[in-house]
Parts: structure tokens; C-alpha cells; sequence
């Protein structure tokens, strides 16, 4: 759901806005 740590990998079922943050 949110993005802004690192890359949005698209996940959908997971997320807020099916988005979840990639590690650094």
C-alpha cells in the first residue's frame, strides 16, 4: 500500500492500493 520506502511491487491482494514496498 504504500510506496514511497521503495519500489511498489504490484502484489494486489496485499496493500492498500495492491502495492506493497520492495526492501532497499
Amino acid at each position: 500500500g504504500d510506496t514511497s520506502a521503495g519500489v511498489g511491487v504490484k502484489i494486489g491482494r496485499l496493500g492498500m492500493n495492491g502495492y506493497t514496498t520492495s526492501p532497499k
